[in-house]
């Protein structure tokens, strides 16, 4: 005899997804996060003007400065195999190259925001150093060099602006590998610019300062923006049960 057919249970149906509640809070820190951002461009502003006023406006700070300018030709000949290249690489073309490598990073990563920031970030510092050294700054004559400014440095403003805004766009797993290699070029290059006797340390650091004023600018962009450059696109999590 044939066995009677067993009976199947039906099939529970599939629970239904739960769901998904907006991140909360997520505008309190993202301001915070801009607003430090802010400060630090304001402090690196500061910087800026106290570094001019110090090495520049003042007759001790003058005769400082270019003291370590005129001490620059000891041992120059040797320096200079390396100075005089790591300048040579500074150019209207290297920015240009920079600004493209940087948004092709950001499309490849779907981030269009660090496109545009980073190119705020190289575009308004090189412009900032040009106006601040042509426009805006002066030399007084107090025995000290020639008359003509040189602060900010814009061979030093052109490399830390590329180096930030690499930093902006680089996925975060390689940002401590690129800081690195990032601050040994800039250093580089500003060490080179004294070697070649190019630039005063106070011109080397305004540059700096600059930089990190336009780096600041642009970290607050990101937050306010709402795409961080240290992490990726935010999901939205479940609700409690």
């Amino acid at each position: 005899m044939s066995r009677p057919a067993t009976a199947v249970p039906p099939a529970r149906p599939e629970p239904e997804p739960e769901p998904l509640a907006p991140v909360r809070g997520a505008r309190g820190p993202a301001v915070g996060r801009a607003l430090v951002a802010l400060l630090v461009a304001l402090v690196a502003s500061a910087g800026i003007g106290v570094t001019w006023a110090v090495f520049v406006g003042t007759e001790h700070g003058q005769a400082v400065d270019q003291a370590s300018l005129d001490g620059a030709h000891i041992g120059q000949y040797r320096l200079w195999e390396v100075a005089g290249p790591v300048l040579d690489v500074v150019s209207v073309g290297f920015i240009a190259a920079a600004v493209l490598g940087c948004a092709a990073i950001a499309v490849v990563r779907r981030r269009w925001g660090l496109a545009v920031v980073a190119a705020v970030v190289l575009g308004g510092a090189n412009l900032t150093t040009r106006v601040l050294k042509v426009l805006v700054l002066d030399r007084p004559e107090l025995g000290h060099g020639p008359e003509f400014n040189t602060l900010p440095s814009g061979h030093t403003t052109a490399a830390a602006s590329v180096a930030a805004a690499l930093l902006l766009v680089v996925p975060p797993r390689v940002r401590p590998w690129v800081a690195v290699l990032d601050a040994g070029y800039a250093g580089a290059t500003g060490v080179s610019t004294l070697v070649g006797q190019w630039h005063r340390p106070s011109d080397v650091v305004a540059g700096l300062l600059v930089v990190l004023a336009w780096g600041a600018v642009g970290c607050a962009l990101l937050a306010l923006g709402g795409e961080p450059a240290g992490s990726g696109p935010r999901r939205p999590r479940p609700c409690a049960p």
